[in-house]
């Protein structure tokens, strides 16, 4: 790369990658929250992906998994859920904390939703719910349910899918989730 061919010293270079890594980990962790409301950011996933790419391996350690994940997240998002698999497996055997674990579980199980894989689906659901209830995660809670409640939809289990979207409901309006709240309010209406 130009940076390689041209940086006075290995010093310096590692420095910059460092920052490059920096600066690309908070505009995915703003990509990731803001990708749903549409505009530039899918556009931006794709056109940028090779520098989203490479700043994983630059990322600084202390948001190396968090980054890993959240471009996973976007990855299922733009239509790469391949791709999204792989980052999100790679990030669950990395996590060090139990929110981590939970949130990487609730992705996994917004893969297999995404690829039709239901047993699979629940199975990471089913997973992450405890977990985020143990620490205390309510808006993680609320999508986790939400999913499961999406997973009941998809197979036809009405029962089960108002029950979860029940649940799911007072957690969103609770943590003031209005766009999940919405999402959640038309599951109910499906």
């Amino acid at each position: 790369t130009y940076l390689e061919a041209n940086a006075p010293s290995a010093t310096e270079t590692e420095g910059l990658l460092e920052r490059f890594g920096a600066e690309y980990a908070a505009l995915t962790f703003t990509m990731r929250k803001r990708i749903h409301e549409g505009g530039i950011y899918p556009q931006l996933a794709v056109l940028c992906r090779e520098d989203f790419e490479r700043s994983l391996s630059v990322s600084p350690v202390s948001h190396a998994t968090d980054h890993t994940r959240a471009w996973g997240a976007i990855m299922l998002q733009i239509g790469n859920p391949h791709a999204a698999l792989v980052l999100l497996e790679m990030t669950l055997d990395r996590e060090d904390t139990r929110w981590g674990e939970a949130a990487t579980l609730h992705q996994l199980g917004n893969v297999a939703l995404a690829t039709g894989e239901i047993t699979r689906a629940v199975a990471y659901f089913e997973q992450a719910l405890p977990i985020l209830r143990e620490v205390h995660d309510r808006a993680g809670e609320a999508a986790t349910l939400h999913g499961l409640g999406s997973v009941a939809l998809a197979t036809g289990e009405r029962t089960r899918e108002v029950a979860y979207f029940e649940q799911a409901l007072p957690i969103r309006r609770e943590v003031h989730d209005r766009a999940g709240e919405a999402a959640t309010l038309h599951g109910l209406g499906s």
